[in-house]
Order: C-alpha cells, then sequence, then structure tokens
C-alpha cells in the first residue's frame, strides 16, 4: 500500500496541517523561487493579488550598461504530473496567463518558472543536520512575443532542461534586462 500523495499524518505520527493541495504548491514554488533569489543575492517580494500574471518580483541593484536596478516578475506554477519530455518539459498553460506573458506591452520583463515537485508531500523536502534540499526542480521561459492562439483553454509550452531556474540562469536573466534586453 502506498502512501497518500497529501497524508494526514506526518511519518513521525504528528498530524500535518489542511493547507489545500493548490496552496501548498504555491508556497513550495514561492520558497524554491526565495532560495535561487537570495542565493543570487537580489530580494524577492511576493505580489499579494496575482492580478498582472505575476506571483513575484525578483529585483536586482547592480551595475549594467543600461539599468542599475532591475526588476523581473515571474510567474510561478508548480505540477507533480509527469511532464518531462526528452529535451524539454511540456507543460500545459491557460489560454489567460499564456497571453498575458507573451504580451510585449508589459512594462516589467516576465518570465514563466515550473516548478516539479514529487506526487507525494512528504518527498517535496528533505532534511537532515547539513542539508536542506527541495527535490526535483524548476524551468523558466519568456513568452514574450510567441504567437497569438486560437486555443481556448491552454497552450501547451515547451521549456528546454536547459533552463534549469538556478542561479546562474538567473543572474543571466537580469544582465540580459540590465543591459538593456529581454529575457
Amino acid at each position: 500500500m502506498t502512501a497518500p500523495p497529501f497524508p494526514t499524518d506526518h511519518s513521525c505520527g504528528l498530524p500535518y496541517g489542511t493547507l489545500d493541495p493548490n496552496e501548498c504548491r504555491q508556497q513550495i514554488s514561492i520558497a524554491y523561487a526565495h532560495a535561487v533569489a537570495t542565493a543570487a543575492r537580489c530580494t524577492l517580494e511576493t505580489i499579494r493579488v496575482d492580478y498582472e500574471t505575476v506571483d513575484v518580483q525578483v529585483r536586482q541593484k547592480a551595475s549594467h550598461a543600461v539599468y542599475d536596478h532591475t526588476p523581473l516578475d515571474i510567474q510561478l506554477k508548480c505540477t507533480s504530473r509527469d511532464i518531462l519530455r526528452d529535451g524539454h518539459i511540456s507543460y500545459p498553460l491557460e489560454v489567460k496567463y499564456y497571453d498575458e506573458l507573451r504580451s510585449i506591452k508589459r512594462y516589467n520583463p516576465a518570465i514563466l518558472v515550473v516548478l516539479l515537485v514529487p506526487e507525494g508531500l512528504g518527498e517535496w523536502l528533505i532534511q537532515d543536520e547539513e542539508h536542506l534540499r527541495l527535490h526535483k526542480g524548476a524551468y523558466w521561459t519568456s513568452l514574450r512575443s510567441e504567437p497569438a492562439t486560437s486555443n481556448r483553454s491552454s497552450v501547451t509550452i515547451r521549456i528546454p532542461k536547459t533552463q534549469i531556474f538556478s542561479v546562474e540562469q538567473l543572474l543571466g536573466i537580469l544582465s540580459r534586462i540590465g543591459n538593456g534586453g529581454v529575457p
């Protein structure tokens, strides 16, 4: 018998909280993004109302060719579905988010970050005396200038596996923006 993805009791016998699984996914994706941004020596602000297809904003103060203060809007998604394919992840994104993220009329550059987590909640985070590990990983893409779609519900986004949302990749994104380019 396998454990349910969201058990009511921890393996130590104590009860978990009752936070909805979708909210758990949202919170772990914020934690992941926050860890990456902090390790990049940037700030991360959580946006309280996701009205503009922005969950968090990373801000960097650094000397670039055009801008010294570089903001980056991020839409976060999290899934335990099997979306890994040869060389890419294949994520179904709601058309509303697709249209907002592909807009060239956004003032701040924006990216989509998709965090993959194991199905079981107990596998998301592994902790011992020396490590705190979040399992699986996140991938990013910029949808800026992508073509319009006639789809009504979702668009399948292909994100190369090489675009891991890491400190190095985040710094590269911020450098391109700071130099007057796009993510």
